[in-house]
C-alpha cells in the first residue's frame, strides 16, 4: 500500500505543520521518503520558500478512474466555501498571514478547499512567494484554481484575469525512489510582486476513488506553535445522512462541533499547542504531530472485506515460463517451508520494486502476468504474484496489511486503509505462520518464521477480520558474525595484531553486496576498513582487506588484518586485558524522570540476532587468570545475552551470542534494567596478568628479534600501499612505533617522509626528541628551530627550543623564550614557569632553580607535582637534602599516584648515603610503575652500594640500551656505578 505525497498549494492545506516536521513524519511512516526538497539538492532553500508559503499536505488517497483535466481548471470557488477578503495582522514577524483549509466530503468524493495569504515583506520573502509550484493527480480529479491576487493597499489586482496562468509539466519526482506517482506539477511565477504586497492563493481539490468502495478517507496533520500564523483554521464538513468518524491524535484541540445546515461541521482553530518535547528514543508515534484523521468505513472489518477481493489468486493465469518455476519448485523442493521460501526468492530475486500509481494502482494490485512480464512491480503487485504462485503450490496463504513504523499506532486510528503503508503474505505452514515479503531481500527458508516487527497487522479476508499483534521473537539466524583472533605474543605493551573476519547474512548482506559490487577500489577499502575497526575499540590500521560474497547463503564476509595499539591496561599495579565489547551497550541511557514522559516507552535497537567470537593468544612468559563473570546468562533492555569464556595454556576464547524479541521497553522496566546494565558492566570478564608480564624492553633487549616485531613491520609494509589516500597516518603510525622499539634511525627515517609530506609542528619536535635520544644534539637543537620558526605562537615548541638551549648550555637564550611566555601570561604561563624551573635545575643551576620552585609554592597552590619536582632537583644537584626529603614526604601524603615521589625521595636516600631506602623506595616505584627507568637505574646503584653488583646488572643493562637520555643525564650528576 502506498499514500499519496501532496504539496502545498497543490492539493489544499488539509494538513498545517513545518516543512521539517512533515518531512519527518512521511520519512519514519513509510518509504516514500519527503518529497518538499529536505535532504536532497537545494532542500534547504526549498524547505524555507515552502515554510513561507506555510504549507505542508499530506493527503494519504487511493487511486482512481481517469476523472479529470490534464491542466487545472479556473473557475470561482464554489458556494460550500465562505471566503473573507480581509487582511489579518502579522504573527510574531512571520510572513504568514492566513492559512485556512474547509474539507467537504459528499458520497465517495472529496473536496478540499485552500486559502493562503502571505506577505512579502522583504526582497528574500517576495522571492520566495512568488515562486508557485503546484502539484496533483488528474486520475483522481480537478486542480481548481479560483484567485491569485496581489493585494496593494486598496487595489487587488488579479494576475489571472491579466493572463498569467500555471505551465503544466510531467516530472516523476519521486522516480529516484522507485515511485510513479502519476502526480503532474505546475509552475507559476508570480510577476510584478512587491516589497509589502499581500499574496493570497484559493484553490480546490477532488478526490474519489472507486478502489474505497464508496467510502472517504483522509489524515491531517495540525500545525502547532511551531509555525507561526496569524489565522489559521481547519474546517471539515460531511452530510448529515453520511455516517463518518473523526479524531485527532497527539492534540488536545479547542474543536467546535455543529450541523451547518444540511452539512455537520467540525472547525479547529490553529495554532495547537505544541506540547512537550518527546524523548528522542520515543517510539514514532509519540513524537507525530497532532493529526486530524476521519473515515466513512465502519469497522476494521469493512477494511479488510473491501480490499480483499483485490488479492483473490484462485484462478488467476500465470504465463508459461513462470508456470515452469513453479514445476521446478515441486520437483527440486519437499515440504511446505522450502517450497514457499522457494517462492518467495524467486519474487525478491526477479522482480525490482517500483511503486505504480498510475491507473488506479495506488490500491489496486496489478495483474501478476504484468509483473512478471516487466519485472517491476510494489508491494500490492509481488504480494499478489506470490499469492497466486503459493495457489498453484497448494500453501494456504493471504494478503496482510502493515505499517512499517507505526503498525503499534493502529489499535488508536480509525478503520481506514490509510493506517498500512504495506501489504505482505501470511502463510500458514503445519501449525507456523510464515511471512513472506515479497519486497524484502535475502530471505531464506530459516528466516520465513521470523515475524516482521510491524507491530499490529489486518488480514484481508472476504468476510472481514480484525487487526491482530504479532508477536516478536528473536530472529532464526544471526545477521552478524564476527570473528576476531588477536596475537599479543610479544608483550603487553606491543602493538597486537588481529585476524578479523566480519560476516553478514539476509538483507544487510544483500545491500552490502551490491555496494561493493558498485565501489571503486578505493571507496571498497575504505567500507572495509571501517566495518573491522568496529570489531576493535580504538583506531588502528586494516590491511590485507577482502570480501566475499555467498549468493545462495546469502552472505557477505569482509576479512583483513588489523594493526592495533596494545589493549592490556595497568591498573592497581595489575595488568588486565578487557574481553568483552559490550560495556557500552550494557549502559542504560533513556530517560524518563519528566512527569511527562514517564509511561513513554524506550525504542529497543530492534530485532536482532549476532555472535561474536574472540580468540587472543597472550604474551608469552606470564601466567593469566579469569576475573568477571566468564560465564553469563541474562536480559538487559529486552537484549538476551550468553557468553562463554575459557582460558587455557595462555589462549583465552570467549563467545557472546546477543539476541533481541523486543522493539520496545516499558518505561517502569527502566530502572531494574539500569541496574541490570550496571551489574553486567562492573563484572564484565577481563584476563588479569598474576606475574610479571613481559615488557617491549624485553623485546628491543633480547638477542633476537621477536617473530612479533617482525610480523608488525611485514604488516606496515602493506599499510604504505593500502593507505595511498592518507600515507601520513601510516608513516606516523610507523615512525611512534619504531621509536617504542628503540629503531631510532627506522625512526628518523619516517619522520623525514613525514615532513616532505606535511610539515608540522609535532614532527620537528619529534625528530628533535629523536636525535636528542641518539646522542646528537646539534641536530636536535637545529630541529627544535625549526619548529618554532615554523609557528612561533606554538607553546610546545617554544619549550622544547628553550629545553635545547638550556641543556647545550646556551641557558640565557633559553630563559629567555620562557621569560616571554611568562609575560604573555595566558594559560601557559604556569606551565612555562614550571619547565624554566626544572630545565635550570637539570642544567646543574640547583639553587635558581629551587628559589623558583620556591616560588611558585608560595603563590600556590600546593601540589604534590610542584613539591615531587623540588625534591628531584634538589636530590640531582645534592642540595638541601633534608628539605628534599620533608617535600617528597608531603608530595607521598598528597598523591593519589605517588611511584614518581618514591622515584625522587630514592634519589634523595642515595645522596644521603642511605642505600637501603634507596633500594625500598626504587622498588616501590616499580611496583606502582615498572616504567620509572630513573628507578631502575637507582636500584641498580643502590644494589651495588649493598654489595649485590650481579643483582645489579639487568638494571644497568636496560638503562644504558633502552633509555639514553635519561643514562647521560644521571651521568652528568655522578649517579653512575663505581668501576
Amino acid at each position: 500500500m502506498r499514500s499519496v505525497i501532496a504539496q502545498a498549494l497543490t492539493q489544499a492545506l488539509r494538513l498545517f505543520i513545518t516543512i521539517a516536521a512533515t518531512c519527518l513524519v512521511i520519512r519514519r511512516t513509510g518509504r516514500i521518503g519527503c518529497p518538499l526538497g529536505v535532504g536532497s539538492p537545494g532542500g534547504e532553500k526549498s524547505m524555507y520558500r515552502l515554510m513561507l508559503l506555510a504549507a505542508a499536505l499530506l493527503l494519504i488517497f487511493a487511486e482512481g478512474p481517469s476523472l479529470a483535466a490534464d491542466e487545472p481548471v479556473y473557475e470561482p470557488a464554489s458556494d460550500w466555501v465562505e471566503l473573507d477578503d480581509t487582511i489579518p495582522e502579522e504573527a510574531g514577524g512571520s510572513p504568514l498571514l492566513r492559512a485556512r483549509s474547509v474539507t467537504r466530503v459528499d458520497g465517495d468524493v472529496l473536496q478540499t478547499f485552500a486559502e493562503l495569504l502571505y506577505r512579502g515583506s522583504t526582497p528574500q520573502a517576495v522571492q520566495n512567494i512568488s515562486r508557485l509550484t503546484a502539484q496533483w493527480l488528474p486520475e483522481k480529479g480537478n486542480l481548481r484554481v479560483h484567485e491569485i491576487s496581489i493585494i496593494r493597499g486598496d487595489e487587488v489586482i488579479d494576475i489571472l484575469e491579466a493572463g498569467q496562468q500555471f505551465t503544466v509539466l510531467r516530472r516523476e519526482e519521486m522516480l529516484e525512489k522507485s515511485l510513479l506517482t502519476g502526480l503532474l506539477t505546475a509552475t507559476l511565477t508570480v510577476e510584478g510582486l512587491r516589497v509589502g504586497d499581500v499574496l493570497r492563493v484559493r484553490m480546490t481539490t477532488e478526490l474519489s476513488d472507486p478502489a474505497l468502495g464508496g467510502n472517504v478517507q483522509g489524515v491531517q496533520a495540525l500545525a502547532t506553535e511551531a509555525v507561526q500564523i496569524g489565522e489559521a483554521e481547519s474546517v471539515l464538513l460531511w452530510p448529515q445522512g453520511q455516517q463518518l468518524d473523526w479524531q485527532v491524535l497527539n492534540g488536545n484541540p479547542q474543536a467546535t462541533v455543529t450541523e451547518d445546515g444540511a452539512m455537520n461541521r467540525v472547525a479547529i482553530p490553529l495554532p495547537l499547542d505544541e506540547g512537550e518535547d518527546m524523548p528522542r528514543d520515543a517510539p514514532v508515534r509519540f513524537q507525530m504531530p497532532p493529526l486530524l484523521e476521519y473515515s466513512t468505513f465502519g469497522s476494521w472489518a469493512d477494511v479488510s472485506s473491501t480490499f480483499a477481493p483485490q488479492y483473490a489468486a484462485e484462478g488467476l493465469q500465470l504465463p508459461s515460463d513462470l508456470e515452469e518455476r513453479i514445476a521446478e519448485i515441486r520437483s527440486r523442493h519437499d515440504g511446505d517451508a522450502a517450497r514457499a521460501a522457494a517462492a518467495l526468492r524467486i519474487v525478491q530475486d526477479d522482480i525490482q520494486y517500483l511503486m505504480n500509481g498510475l491507473n488506479g494502482g495506488n490500491y489496486v494490485p496489478q495483474a501478476p502476468a504484468e509483473t512478471w512480464r516487466q519485472r517491476l512491480g510494489d508491494c500490492k503487485a509481488v504480494t499478489l504474484l506470490l499469492l497466486a504462485m503459493l495457489e498453484e503450490l497448494g500453501i494456504e496463504a493471504e494478503p496482510v496489511l502493515a505499517h512499517s513504523r507505526l503498525g503499534r499506532m493502529i489499535p488508536q486510528r480509525l478503520p481506514s486503509a490509510l493506517a498500512f503503508d504495506h501489504v505482505l503474505v501470511s502463510a500458514r505452514i503445519g501449525d507456523r505462520t510464515a511471512w513472506l515479503d515479497g519486497t524484502g531481500a535475502g530471505t531464506r527458508e530459516a528466516d520465513i518464521f521470523d515475524p516482521p516487527p510491524f507491530g499490529y497487522v489486518l488480514p484481508l479476508r472476504t468476510g472481514g477480520a480484525q487487526p491482530f499483534e504479532i508477536e516478536t521473537q528473536m530472529p532464526s539466524r544471526p545477521q552478524e558474525i564476527v570473528n576476531v583472533r588477536m596475537s599479543m605474543l610479544g608483550s603487553v605493551d606491543m602493538p597486537l595484531i588481529a585476524d578479523v573476519e566480519v560476516k553478514m547474512l539476509g538483507p544487510v548482506a544483500i545491500m552490502v553486496a551490491e555496494a561493493l559490487r558498485t565501489l571503486g577500489p578505493d571507496q571498497t577499502k575504505e567500507l572495509i576498513r571501517e566495518a573491522l575497526l568496529e570489531t576493535l575499540p580504538g583506531s588502528g590500521l586494516v590491511t590485507d582487506t577482502a570480501f566475499a560474497i555467498d549468493e545462495e547463503e546469502p552472505s557477505v564476509t569482509l576479512t583483513g588484518t588489523v594493526l592495533r595499539t596494545r589493549l592490556f591496561s595497568r591498573e592497581n599495579q595489575e595488568w588486565s586485558l578487557a574481553l568483552s565489547q559490550m560495556a557500552d551497550d550494557l549502559r542504560v541511557r533513556a530517560n524518563r524522570t519528566k512527569a511527562a514522559w514517564r509511561d513513554i516507552p524506550v525504542v529497543t535497537s530492534g530485532l536482532q540476532h549476532s555472535l561474536y567470537t574472540l580468540v587472543v593468544e597472550l604474551p608469552e612468559g606470564a601466567d593469566y587468570a579469569l576475573e568477571g563473570d566468564a560465564d553469563f546468562t541474562g536480559t538487559i533492555m529486552g537484549r538476551h545475552i550468553d557468553r562463554d569464556t575459557r582460558l587455557q595454556d595462555n589462549i583465552v576464547k570467549m563467545t557472546e551470542r546477543v539476541r533481541s524479541d523486543v522493539l520496545e521497553v516499558d518505561a517502569d522496566d527502566l530502572p531494574a534494567a539500569r541496574e541490570a546494565g550496571r551489574r553486567a558492566r562492573a563484572d564484565l570478564p577481563k584476563v588479569v596478568a598474576i606475574s610479571d608480564v613481559p615488557r617491549m624492553w624485553d623485546l628491543v633487549l633480547a638477542d633476537a628479534p621477536h617473530p612479533q616485531i617482525q610480523r608488525i613491520d611485514e604488516i606496515f609494509d602493506a599499510a604504505e600501499e593500502a593507505y595511498a589516500d592518507d600515507p601520513v597516518h601510516v608513516l606516523t603510525t610507523r615512525m611512534r612505533y619504531y621509536y617504542g622499539v628503540r629503531q631510532i634511525d627506522a625512526a628518523l627515517e619516517y619522520v623525514d617522509k613525514v615532513l616532505e609530506l606535511e610539515p608540522s609542528v609535532d614532527m620537528y619536535t619529534w625528530r628533535s626528541a629523536l636525535n636528542h635520544f641518539r646522542g646528537d644534539d646539534d641536530a636536535a637543537l637545529r630541529d627544535a628551530r625549526l619548529a618554532f620558526e615554523f609557528d612561533p605562537s606554538s607553546y610546545d615548541a617554544r619549550e622544547i627550543l628553550a629545553e635545547r638551549l638550556i641543556l647545550s648550555g646556551d641557558v640565557d637564550a633559553g630563559v629567555a623564550l620562557l621569560d616571554e611566555q611568562i609575560e604573555l601570561g595566558g594559560s601557559s604561563e604556569e606551565e612555562a614557569k614550571f619547565s624554566k624551573a626544572d630545565f635550570l635545575g637539570e642544567a646543574g643551576r640547583g639553587e635558581e632553580s629551587v628559589a623558583l620552585f620556591d616560588e611558585l609554592l608560595d603563590e600556590g597552590p600546593v601540589t604534590p607535582k610542584l613539591l615531587n619536582a623540588r625534591c628531584w632537583i634538589k636530590g640531582l644537584n645534592g642540595i638541601d637534602l633534608d628539605g628534599a626529603i620533608d617535600d617528597c614526604n608531603r608530595a607521598i601524603e598528597l598523591a593519589r599516584d605517588p611511584a614518581a615521589y618514591f622515584e625522587s625521595r630514592a634519589l634523595v636516600w642515595l645522596r644521603m648515603g642511605e642505600p637501603a631506602k634507596t633500594l625500598e623506595d626504587a622498588e616501590r616505584a616499580l611496583d606502582l610503575a615498572p616504567d620509572r627507568i630513573n628507578a631502575r637505574w637507582l636500584r641498580g646503584l643502590a644494589l651495588t652500594e649493598l654489595g649485590r653488583p650481579k643483582e645489579a646488572e639487568p638494571d644497568f643493562y636496560m638503562v644504558r640500551e633502552y633509555a639514553p637520555p635519561v643514562l647521560r643525564t644521571l651521568e652528568r650528576f655522578g649517579l653512575i656505578p663505581e668501576g
